[in-house]
């Protein structure tokens, strides 16, 4: 009585198969552990090579080198496993996790377009075209009939006044090291 498996054509012989893979077994186990560090890894891939030769029994009639055959289903096999098997290093204890806290500079947004909104026109211009939207100081002088110097004082006390206006309005806190640390939103 022949055996037959479930992913082969019952008319066929699988002793060719079975010849084969008793003949090449230890030689391809050995090209496949120089390539394959884990042996989880070797004893999957050589079980994918059984499971092919099986499946392909029929094939092997008219294959002229069936050893090469089999090597080249085993490098095709280590091809496929390498990209689909990416290898994941673990990360070092010393790398910190992100944090999942806002920046307390960061949670000013609000407070800080509020007061910005509530600056004088000609305060409020400056600031927006040279800080938010990073318009060289230059450029604005030019577009403003300015000249450079008077610029950059405009702006040093339009900023001036609205790092106050934080301070006062948001009730603005810093660590020893002169950082913001905290701050009270009003309502």
């Amino acid at each position: 009585m022949r055996k037959t498996f479930p992913f082969q054509n019952p008319d066929l012989d699988a002793s060719k198969a079975f010849t084969l893979w008793s003949q090449h077994e230890a030689e391809l186990r050995a090209f496949l552990q120089r390539q394959l560090p884990q042996a989880d890894d070797l004893d999957d891939v050589m079980q994918e090579l059984f499971i092919k030769l099986l499946r392909h029994a029929e094939q092997l009639v008219q294959v002229q080198q069936p050893r090469a055959w089999l090597f080249r289903v085993a490098r095709n096999a280590l091809t496929d496993r390498y990209r689909t098997h990416k290898s994941h290093d673990p990360l070092s204890d010393e790398i910190q996790s992100p944090s999942l806290t806002k920046d307390p500079v960061a949670n000013l947004e609000a407070c800080l377009v509020r007061n910005l909104q509530e600056l004088p026109e000609a305060e409020r211009t400056i600031i927006e075209a040279c800080d938010v939207y990073g318009m060289r100081q230059a450029d604005f002088a030019s577009r403003y009939g300015l000249t450079l110097v008077a610029t950059k004082a405009r702006l040093r006390r339009a900023r001036q006044h609205l790092r106050k206006s934080i301070q006062q309005n948001c009730q603005v806190r810093y660590d020893e090291s002169g950082r913001v640390c905290c701050h009270v939103p009003r309502n």
